[in-house]
C-alpha cells in the first residue's frame, strides 16, 4: 500500500453487509463502506485513506459535520470504522465531484489511450490539490492522549437491575449466578494487535519514539475516552509495565484486548482505601 493521502482509484468488488444498511467497497487493498447503488464496480472514484485531514473550507467534505482543530485549521477527521463484522478504511467519494481531477485526466488523456491514461492518473497523488493533510496530533495534545480509544476497543457499561425487569423472571430460576463487586475505579484497556493485520491499518500514528511499538505489533493502553501514550502522566501506563501485560500480550502474538478497572489512591476519591501511591489493575 502507498502513502497518498488522496488518490484516484478503481471499485474492485462491492459486498454487502449483513444486517446493514451498507455495501462494502475494495479498492487498491482498502475496504471501505458506501451507500447502496451510489457505484458500480470498475468505477474510477476519490479514495481518501486513514488519518487524511479534509479541509473545512472546501464545502464538498461538509457532510461529514464532525469538524476538530489541526494543522492550524479547522477540517474533518478520516477514521476507520467498524460497520457491522466489517471495517472500513478510509472514504470514497464520486469523481464527479472533482473536476479539478477530472481536468487532469483529460490533459493526460490528449497523449495516451484510456487505459494507459487511467494507469498514470492512478499513479498521482492530489493531496496538495484538494489541501489535504495527514493529521498529526499537536505536541501538547500528544502528550495527553491519542485521540479516542480504537474502533476495536468495546466500551464496558453496567446495567441498571431496575431495567432488566426479566432478568430474574420465573424462566431464569435455574440458571447459576456469579456474585461479583464492581469496585470503584476507571475503565482500563489493554491491546495488542499484530503488524500487518486490519485491526494494525486502523490504528491511529503514534507519537515519535513510543515504547508501544513492539516486536510483531502494537501495545495500547487506552481510558474511557482516550488513547494514552506511552510517556503519559497518570497510573494507567506504569500499572501495564509493572504487570508485565505488554509482554504478555505480545508473547501470545494474537490480537488480544483485555479490559478491567484501574483503582487506586488517585481515583475516584480513593473509596476503597489504597494506600498513597497504590494503584491496581
Amino acid at each position: 500500500m502507498d502513502h497518498k493521502l488522496v488518490s484516484v482509484r478503481r471499485i474492485a468488488f462491492l459486498h454487502p453487509i449483513k444486517r446493514r444498511r451498507a455495501v462494502l467497497a475494495g479498492v487498491g487493498g482498502w475496504t471501505c463502506t458506501v451507500q447502496p447503488n451510489e457505484f458500480e464496480v470498475g468505477e474510477l472514484i476519490v479514495f481518501f485513506g486513514p488519518d487524511a485531514f479534509l479541509p473545512a473550507a472546501d464545502e464538498r467534505f461538509a457532510y461529514l459535520k464532525h469538524i476538530i482543530w489541526c494543522c492550524g485549521q479547522k477540517g474533518y477527521h478520516v477514521r476507520s470504522r467498524i460497520v457491522g463484522n466489517s471495517i472500513s478504511h478510509g472514504l470514497i467519494m464520486p469523481l464527479s465531484k472533482f473536476p479539478e481531477i477530472a481536468n487532469i485526466l483529460e490533459e493526460i488523456r490528449q497523449n495516451l489511450p484510456y487505459d494507459e491514461t487511467v494507469a498514470e492518473l492512478m499513479k498521482l497523488s492530489f493531496d496538495e490539490l484538494l489541501g489535504v493533510k495527514k493529521l498529526v496530533l499537536e505536541p501538547k495534545l500528544s502528550e495527553r492522549s491519542i485521540l479516542r480509544p480504537p474502533i476495536f476497543t468495546p466500551k464496558t457499561d453496567i446495567k441498571r437491575d431496575q431495567n432488566q425487569r426479566t432478568l430474574l423472571n420465573e424462566y431464569n430460576n435455574d440458571n447459576i449466578y456469579q456474585k461479583s463487586t464492581k469496585v470503584d475505579g476507571c475503565l482500563m484497556t489493554v491491546y495488542f494487535v499484530r503488524r500487518g493485520s486490519q485491526f494494525y491499518e486502523a490504528l491511529f500514528a503514534l507519537p515519535g519514539g513510543s515504547k508501544a511499538n513492539l516486536r510483531g505489533g502494537r501495545v495500547g493502553i487506552c481510558s474511557r475516552s482516550y488513547e494514552l501514550p506511552a510517556h503519559s502522566d497518570g497510573a494507567f501506563w506504569p500499572v501495564a509495565w509493572r504487570n508485565g501485560l505488554p509482554e504478555k500480550l505480545a508473547n501470545l502474538d494474537r490480537n488480544l484486548v483485555i479490559q478491567g478497572e484501574l483503582c487506586g489512591y488517585s481515583i475516584s476519591g480513593n473509596k476503597e482505601g489504597f494506600r498513597e501511591d497504590q494503584h491496581e489493575f
